[in-house]
């Protein structure tokens, strides 16, 4: 089954963000502009990072899930960050091909920044009937979330802002696949949670592990996986980690004689930590 394009998906929108401006070749910057947005989504689409950030469980946390990610997370982070800066090079190299004929756009940049549709219209010569479709539409697009932030970023592109429509992109691509959580704290805390598990699977291979260092190992574990969360208190913390510790335990060789008896053992960790 073929996969329908992202600008198919958006062509009324697109259609409506470039409706009936007199500009110079208004059908190529609506082409320019459906391009690159093909050529971004397509380079996600078919990403095994982005697949694998899609298939992450409703009851695991995003850094519990990055830490396991095919190839390491520091891959990871070195292709998302690439993808990034390519998507944002492209853009402003597409737009800034339009801008000597097309001085509307930035125009478009400065609306897509402001929302000031008022001030839009006195620099941009509009049809009174299409004033409100336009606005409509853009409005659409602006109040989702994601989609806010990846106008911003066209908007910086269009001026040749790079670096700015960089920083943007990772707010919207932050909405649509880390749950609005801070991208650079998650992979952080993912990379420690790699280490710990690396660390454990090494030494349990080497058969040098002894049962303070296993417990030691899954005390840390669990501190990581509390880290930046929001508990009212340690027996809330300890009660939303029981299951995901005693499972990590098993991996490495520490067992706790039941959950019952892993809540109690991580609520006293917890406990002993913040004193």
């Amino acid at each position: 089954m073929t996969k329908e394009k992202a600008s198919d998906t958006f062509k009324a929108n697109i259609s409506n963000i470039f409706p009936d401006i007199q500009i110079e070749g208004q059908q190529k910057t609506i082409d320019v502009f459906s391009n690159a947005l093909n050529t971004i989504a397509m380079n996600f689409d078919e990403s095994t990072y982005a697949k694998y950030l899609e298939e992450k469980p409703k009851d695991i946390d995003m850094p519990t899930h990055l830490a396991k990610i095919p190839d390491g997370v520091e891959n990871f982070e070195f292709w998302l960050k690439t993808s990034l800066e390519e998507m944002s090079t492209l853009f402003t190299c597409e737009f800034q091909k339009l801008l000597p004929p097309n001085i509307n756009l930035i125009y478009y940049a400065q609306l897509l920044d402001s929302h000031n549709f008022n001030d839009f219209f006195k620099k941009v010569k509009f049809k009174e009937k299409l004033k409100k479709n336009f606005q409509n539409n853009l409005t659409g697009l602006i109040n989702e979330e994601a989609m806010k932030n990846f106008t911003l970023a066209m908007a910086c592109s269009c001026i040749g802002l790079t670096n700015s429509a960089n920083s943007l992109n990772y707010l919207w691509v932050q909405t649509c696949l880390f749950d609005d959580e801070n991208i650079h704290e998650i992979i952080k805390k993912a990379k420690k949670l790699e280490n710990i598990s690396n660390h454990a699977s090494s030494v349990g291979k080497k058969g040098a592990v002894n049962r303070w260092e296993k417990r030691s190992l899954t005390q840390e574990y669990a501190f990581q996986l509390i880290e930046g969360g929001n508990y009212k208190n340690n027996n809330q913390a300890a009660a939303e980690i029981t299951e995901r510790v005693f499972d990590y335990g098993k991996t490495i060789g520490f067992h706790f004689s039941n959950q019952f008896q892993a809540n109690k053992t991580i609520y006293k960790w917890l406990s002993s930590k913040g004193s």
